[in-house]
């Protein structure tokens, strides 16, 4: 008869017989993925060199000034189109603090122009007022039957 010890290592040969035919094969898959890793890698790689050489070509400055001249209508700076700081108009600025909106109220509305401009042979007209006074007394202008606002809005 068979002792119980034999049986018992018989039972361990064949676990890690088991075992070690599980490990070879998980190590020949693994080693499968790296290849097809480092494969892919190498690709990539191919891949940013030959988009680095094409942006090499494409940044070219010889190529980019042939390409300006022929496509894009422009000249050197002139003198003349310089000018001083001091020459250029300055931004508008607010005089009045810009009001604040109560919750649930539509916001308030700015004038289109900062002011109306002048009348030439036509009437200017305003349909509301404006700080108490209307557009029309501010320009001394008569309104027009119809009430047409011409420029501007209400506050």
């Amino acid at each position: 008869m068979i002792r119980p010890g034999t049986v018992l290592l018989l039972g361990c040969t064949a676990a890690i017989a088991a075992g070690l035919f599980w490990v070879k094969y998980r190590v020949a898959s693994l080693e499968d993925a790296y290849v097809a890793r480092n494969a892919e890698l190498l690709r990539e790689q191919e891949s940013i060199h030959v988009l680095k050489a094409e942006w090499a070509y494409l940044n070219n400055p010889d190529r980019l000034e042939r390409l300006a001249a022929e496509y894009l209508e422009t000249a050197p700076v002139q003198g003349r189109q310089l000018v001083s700081l001091a020459s250029l108009p300055l931004p508008r600025t607010e005089t009045e603090p810009r009001p604040r909106n109560k919750p649930g109220t539509p916001p308030a509305t700015w004038p289109l122009v900062e002011a109306l401009p002048e009348a030439r042979g036509m009437t200017v007209a305003s349909a509301g007022t404006q700080g108490g006074r209307s557009l029309t007394a501010a320009r001394g202008a008569t309104p027009d039957t119809d009430n047409v606002v011409l420029t501007g809005a209400t506050r």
